[in-house]
This record gives structure tokens, C-alpha cells and sequence, in this order.
């Protein structure tokens, strides 16, 4: 068989491995960046402009996709869970082909792909738009690898355009990867083309002429419906002043706290050791390269340093191992390419290079669907409740869950306009009972917000008075605010209401 049609059957397979295997994991919504992401693309797609009536402080991209879907297949959790199978499955086949642009064998490739599929995506298995940075990531790297050094400065267009739908998505991690891209841009301008500034000038000017394909659209498209002032302090000012302030810093690779669980889905000290030893073993090839003056292998070095290091930037404000996860394309993509090179050579005897890199690919693919399938069903296990509801089937850990979202859900009965407001997060609540938030805020306290995001809570509250409200006190920093004092002053709790450490609470009618 010809290599090109291997290498595509290999895609197909990765491609089919990620749509039919991963809507087999439990339909558990999640209760942190999934169900808040999840609900305000369903309020996009309800007609509610974003960043005016719906506050979020990335750019509206991976919204504007939830939306669309949505449109098309319906607001369902299956949908999303669905079409986040086809992101991760595009990503795996976008990591297979840059390690095959690389050389690495088409068997070592392949567990490139299905180690994002086994290894990565479990650490995290909902919707998140991280994922779609992922998926930007990985086609980053294949795009500057097709762009050698002795093609035209127009190659660098799609690159540009890559950035640009990055940017779109996650701009809190485009700096990174735009950083990471003028290096090999700059290498590629005086390391391998002769070095001269007009090269330099055609590649960047052909980089951001791709950008901006992308990013003018996008940009006139929000000043005309939200306004400039809505976009600047939600993408710029909040997550300078607030988001940063509000999130702790944690050591590389941290495990423990409330992710401990989705530990066991994954190999917590791969994705902790493997981006070091990725730069060790990388480095000292690029040092080895350079002194052979092989220029192939260099800007392959150097594209894998740059990737890697924009990598590491880009969740360096949270290194848990869940964000090494977004990030660990990239490692996979040269670890496998590092393996390769030893392979050929140990393998002095060309009779038996083939055999020994099938075999090693061959044992690995066999491990890894191993532990696939046996993490699958034990979450299937760990989430035995199932119940049916407004964001269709959803699966519950905690027997109290259910409860709540029975009760809240009844509540909510006696209100046509099915209003309700969870303090300071647990949006997953709207989803499932199909209630709409009065206030644009799925997620705020006063740390990770401020006094004029609470005050303007209060106000709303106070004018639209919903009947329900449940309030997530254990979040609450501090035990009280300008929000849960209004709550606690005008709502009552109702009795025989499951708590799960929320109070349900109910409008009093004085």
C-alpha cells in the first residue's frame, strides 16, 4: 500500500476511534467551565448579545461553534458531547500528521493520535473550549512544519490564519503560540534562508495577512453589536484586573484538590515529566543538528522548541495536570519523533528496523485501548443515576444531585418566566431545568469579579426578582457579600429541600 493511503486509513481510524468511542463516556455535565460554556452559547442562541447581556472574558469563537451546532442538531448535552468527540478526533488526526511530517512511521504516528484520544482527553472529559485551543495548537504545528524554509513567504498565510482562529477562541493563550511563531519565523528568515530582512518582512507580512482574515471579521462584527466598551472590559480590563487576582497559584503538575478524581482517567506523572524531558532530549538534538550543520533537522528542533515552549506559556497561570493535558500535543508529537529517531539507530540492520518499530507501535496501541476501555466503564460506574431533563439525558455521581434538580425544577413551575440565579456558580442548574439566568453572570464573586459586578447582581436581582435562587455558600469567599447579604435578606429556605451544600431558597412573599 502506497504510504499516502496508509497514512490516510490511519487518519480514518483515529478519526472513527474518537466519534464512536467517546460519546460512550457518561453524560456527567460538568459543573466548572463545561456547563457555564455549554449555557451561554445556548443564550447566543437564544438572542442575547454577548458581552453586553452575556458577560464572558474570552474571545467568542468556541461560543459562536456551540451556538451554531445548537442551531443545527438541537441544545442537547449529547449534541455537545458529540461534537467535542469530532474537536478531539480532528486533533488526534492533526497530531498523527505532523509527527508523519516529521518522518516519524505511520505505526509510531498513530500513538501520537490515540494518546491524545487515551491520555489527553480524559484528564478533562466535557466540552471545553480548551479543547478547541487544542485543536488550534495542533494545527499550528503542522502548519509552520509545512512551511520550510524554501518555500514562498505566502506559505506563511496559513499560519497566519491558524493564529488568527486561535486568537478567536483563547486569546489568553494566542500570545504564547504568536511568540512561539515569530521564533521560527525569524529562524527561518536568517537561519535558513540566507538571512536578510526582506524575507523576514514577506513571511511576517504574509503571518498577519492571515490574522487578519480572520480576526478583522470578527472584531467589526462585535463592535457593531456589543460596543466597544463591553468587548474591552471583558476581553482586556477583567481578565487583567480580577481573573488573575482570583486564580491561586499551584505547583507543575498538581494533582490534588477537586480534579483528584479525573486523575485516575489518566497518567498524572506522564503529563508532569514528559514536557522537561521533551526539552532535554530536544535541546540537545538541536545542539547536535547544528553542529552537523544538518538544517532539516534543525528547524525541526527549533519548531519543537518554539511549539513547546508557547505550550508551557500558555497554561503557565494554572500548570495543574488537566492544563498539561490542552498543552500535551505537542510533547506527544516529539516525544514520538525522539522514539523514532532511536529506533533507527539501535536498528543497524535495516532487515528487522521495520519490525521492531511495528511491534513497539503494535504493543502501545494495544495498551492504550486497554486502559481506554477500562476507564470508560468504571465512569460509567462512578455515575450510575440517570435522569432526563431539559438538556436531555444527564448523568449524576452525587444521589442528592438528582434531587435538588427535581426540586428546583418544581419550583420553578410556579414562575412562567422560569427565572433562577445560582450564586457564585452552578450553571449546571440552567441547563438541566431550562431556566434563564436574569443577570449576564454565569460564574462571579467578589474575588473573582469586583463591587461593580455584585452591585449590578443586586440591581437585577432586585428588579427582576426571581423566585428561585440557589446559593453555593461553601464558595462564597469571605462567607458573605454585597450578593448572598441581599439573598440572605429577601429569601427564605424552604423546608425539607436537599442541600448538597446549596440552600434553595425561595422568594418570600412579603
Amino acid at each position: 500500500m502506497k504510504p499516502a493511503a496508509r497514512d490516510l486509513l490511519a487518519g480514518l481510524a483515529l478519526f472513527a476511534a474518537a466519534v464512536l468511542v467517546l460519546p460512550l463516556w457518561p453524560p456527567l455535565l460538568g459543573t466548572a467551565d463545561e456547563s457555564y460554556y455549554l449555557y451561554e452559547a445556548k443564550r447566543l442562541l437564544g438572542g442575547e448579545v454577548l458581552y453586553r447581556e452575556v458577560f464572558e472574558i474570552t474571545m467568542p469563537g468556541s461560543l459562536w461553534l456551540m451556538a451554531a451546532v445548537y442551531r443545527v442538531f438541537g441544545v442537547d448535552l449529547a449534541v455537545a458531547r458529540a461534537a467535542f468527540a469530532v474537536v478531539h478526533g480532528l486533533t488526534a488526526v492533526l497530531l498523527f500528521t505532523a509527527a508523519r511530517q516529521l518522518g516519524v512511521r505511520t505505526g509510531l504516528a498513530l500513538l501520537v493520535g490515540a494518546a491524545h484520544l487515551v491520555i489527553g482527553q480524559p484528564a478533562w472529559p466535557f466540552a471545553s473550549p480548551h479543547w478547541l485551543g487544542s485543536l488550534c495548537s495542533a494545527a499550528l504545528l503542522c502548519a509552520l512544519l509545512a512551511c520550510r524554509p524554501r518555500r514562498a513567504p505566502r506559505a506563511w498565510l496559513l499560519p497566519g490564519i491558524v493564529l488568527g482562529l486561535l486568537i478567536a477562541i483563547t486569546h489568553q493563550r494566542a500570545p504564547a503560540y504568536l511568540l512561539g511563531t515569530l521564533a521560527v519565523l525569524a529562524f527561518d528568515a536568517f537561519g535558513g534562508a540566507g538571512g536578510h530582512w526582506r524575507g523576514l518582512l514577506a513571511r511576517a507580512a504574509a503571518l498577519a495577512g492571515g490574522g487578519a482574515l480572520i480576526l478583522v471579521p470578527v472584531f467589526a462584527y462585535l463592535l457593531a453589536t456589543s460596543g466597544a466598551e463591553p468587548v474591552v472590559r471583558a476581553l482586556v480590563l477583567y481578565p487583567l484586573l480580577h481573573y488573575r487576582k482570583s486564580v491561586p497559584r499551584v505547583p507543575w503538575g498538581l494533582t490534588t484538590g477537586i480534579t483528584r478524581g479525573f486523575a485516575d482517567n489518566t497518567f498524572p506523572l506522564l503529563l508532569r515529566w514528559l514536557p522537561p524531558l521533551v526539552f532535554l532530549v530536544v535541546s540537545a538534538r538541536l545542539a547536535a543538528a547544528l553542529g552537523r550543520r544538518d538544517g532539516a533537522a534543525t528547524r525541526d528542533a527549533v519548531v519543537l522548541l518554539a511549539m513547546g515552549g508557547a505550550a508551557v506559556a500558555s497554561i503557565a497561570y494554572f500548570p495543574d495536570f488537566i492544563h498539561i493535558a490542552f498543552a500535551a500535543g505537542v510533547f506527544l508529537v516529539a516525544a514520538a519523533d525522539c522514539a523514532e529517531r532511536l529506533l533507527r539507530r539501535l536498528n543497524a540492520h535495516a532487515g528487522w528496523r521495520r519490525p521492531a518499530a511495528t511491534a513497539v507501535a503494535a504493543v502501545g496501541l494495544l495498551a492504550l485501548g486497554w486502559h481506554w476501555r477500562a476507564t470508560i466503564v468504571r465512569n460509567q460506574a462512578l455515575t450510575p443515576l440517570r435522569a432526563d431533563t431539559a438538556f436531555g439525558r444527564v448523568a449524576f455521581a452525587n444521589p442528592l444531585e438528582p434531587q435538588l434538580y427535581a426540586r428546583v425544577n418544581a419550583l420553578l413551575d410556579a414562575d412562567p418566566r422560569r427565572l433562577l440565579f445560582v450564586y457564585p456558580t452552578y450553571a449546571a442548574l440552567y441547563l438541566t431545568t431550562g431556566a434563564h439566568n436574569p443577570t449576564p453572570y454565569q460564574v462571579m464573586t467578589k474575588d473573582y469579579g469586583g463591587e461593580e459586578e455584585l452591585a449590578e447582581i443586586v440591581a437585577i436581582l432586585e428588579r427582576e426578582r426571581p423566585h428561585v435562587v440557589v446559593l453555593v455558600r461553601p464558595l462564597v469567599p469571605g462567607g458573605t457579600d454585597a450578593v448572598t447579604a441581599y439573598v440572605d435578606a429577601h429569601y427564605a429556605p424552604t423546608d425539607g429541600d436537599p442541600k448538597l451544600g446549596q440552600a434553595v431558597l425561595v422568594r418570600r412573599d412579603s
